[in-house]
Formats: structure tokens, C-alpha cells, sequence
């Protein structure tokens, strides 16, 4: 009786750590330690043993190291998988071998310490507040995105919001229907600064130089939706934010978007 009860424990906790992702794993593997509800840490796994236990022990990392700082023994629910290095700073995060918050967050942290801050995830581009002035928007950056030669070039174009423009206008061009892109994000996320740089690289891509040449009507009724939610937000005690939205259609028998 006591031979199949310890069977059935065992058989659990490797399930534990499938559902954990955490199966396959051996001592020195990397992982993210939930060290409080706010936040995770590096460190290296030093003992594993799925058969009996649901604990493991896990060195943090140092300033002298990978795997060098104080040993923490936990419950494997408080540890998650973490990616290799060489996948650090990469520009989708559909590249991540784990695809779990603190790998996310780290790696949109890595990019965001080298004014990266345009991440794709898959067909999404995420963009993250730099709070300052970062020298992306350049008329020969803007040149760059213009000159990709189809809709399916993707080499040598890193993530940006000209990249997403010029693919919904390629996409218009080459499937002849309108597209829209859906700018959305918490209140101060620079969704009225983002929509404007959208509308510069679809301005530049009609002939002209930018959005300095856009007259401010173009952005008075997306400015007074932003002030009513604000408004809506101090009566409500409640963060309440409206999306950027962006549509572009096409003249029949021309190559000229509208939006």
C-alpha cells in the first residue's frame, strides 16, 4: 500500500513539473526565481529531483557571476525556465525557446537599455516609453523602411512603428484592401506620440516630409477623446483610456493611401 502511494506522489509531482515547464531539467540549468509577487531573479538550478519532491534548490545569481549568490531552497511552482543567453535582446520574442513572463520582461528590459524599444511579438509590435528624445525617426530611417522592395522583405528591418506602416501600405498596394492598425496601451503610454509617428512614415511614403507638415486639426479629435478619458478617469477613480486607430484605403486605379 505504501510502495503505491509513493508511486502515485511521484507520479504527481512530474506533472507538477510538465504543467511547471519545468520538466527535463537538470542540475546547472538556468532559471527565473520568484523571489517576491512583484519580481524575478536569475539563478542556477543545483538540485533537482522530480521523483520525490516538489522542491529544488536554486544559486542566485551575483555580481561575481552566473550561479554565485545565495542558495534558496523553493517550491519548483516558484521557478520558471530561463532562456540562454544567446537568445538575449532579441528583436521577437517568438524566438524565445521560453516564452514565460520573466523571459519577456527581461527581454524587453535588455532592448529598452539600448533605446530598443520596438519589440515584435509575432505580427505585434510592442513599444515601451523610452521618457526621452531617442534618435529613431530620422528622414534617412525613414528612407530605410521605404526601400524594402515587397511586402515579405524582412532582412535587415528591425523592429519599428515605420516597419508596421509600411507593411499595412504594402499590404494595401499588393492585396488592393484597406488596412488598419489598433494602437493601444495604458494611459501615458505614448499612444498619441506613436499614432503621430505612424502618420509621418505614411505622409513621407505620400510625398511629403512628415508630420511637422500635418496640420494639428489631424490630431484635435483623437486629443479631445484623450482629455474626455481623463476626465472620465478622475470621476471614476478607474484608469479608462481610448485606443489610436488608423485606417488606410486605397484610390481605385491608384497607389495613393487615404487615412
Amino acid at each position: 500500500m505504501q510502495s503505491k502511494q509513493k508511486a502515485s506522489q511521484g507520479k504527481q509531482n512530474k506533472q507538477q513539473w510538465k504543467h511547471d515547464t519545468l520538466e527535463g531539467l537538470t542540475k546547472g540549468s538556468r532559471v527565473w526565481f520568484k523571489a517576491s509577487p512583484v519580481s524575478w531573479q536569475l539563478g542556477t538550478l543545483t538540485s533537482v529531483n522530480t521523483s520525490l519532491t516538489t522542491e529544488c534548490i536554486v544559486a542566485l545569481d551575483a555580481t561575481s557571476g552566473p550561479g554565485s549568490g545565495e542558495l534558496v531552497t523553493t517550491q519548483i511552482t516558484e521557478c520558471v525556465p530561463a532562456n540562454p543567453s544567446i537568445l538575449d535582446a532579441v528583436p521577437d520574442l517568438t524566438s524565445l525557446s521560453y516564452l514565460n513572463e520573466p523571459s519577456i520582461l527581461h527581454d524587453l528590459h535588455q532592448r529598452y537599455g539600448q533605446d530598443l524599444i520596438y519589440t515584435h511579438a509575432g505580427p505585434v509590435l510592442i513599444a515601451v516609453n523610452p521618457f526621452k528624445r531617442v534618435p529613431l525617426y530620422a528622414a534617412d530611417q525613414m528612407q530605410h523602411y521605404k526601400a524594402r522592395a515587397n511586402l515579405e522583405q524582412m532582412e535587415g528591418f528591425t523592429p519599428h512603428v515605420f516597419l508596421t506602416a509600411d507593411k499595412a501600405y504594402k499590404a494595401m498596394c499588393q492585396h488592393g484592401q484597406s488596412q488598419s492598425l489598433v494602437i493601444s496601451g495604458e494611459s501615458g503610454a505614448g499612444k498619441t506620440e506613436t499614432t503621430k509617428v505612424a502618420m509621418q512614415y505614411l505622409a513621407g511614403l505620400a510625398g511629403g516630409t512628415g508630420w511637422l507638415h500635418v496640420h494639428d486639426d489631424t490630431f484635435a479629435v483623437p486629443q479631445m477623446t484623450q482629455n474626455m478619458s481623463q476626465c472620465s478617469c478622475n470621476l471614476l477613480k478607474a484608469p479608462v483610456t481610448f485606443p489610436a486607430y488608423l485606417q488606410q484605403s486605397q484610390t481605385p486605379g491608384s497607389r495613393e493611401a487615404h487615412s
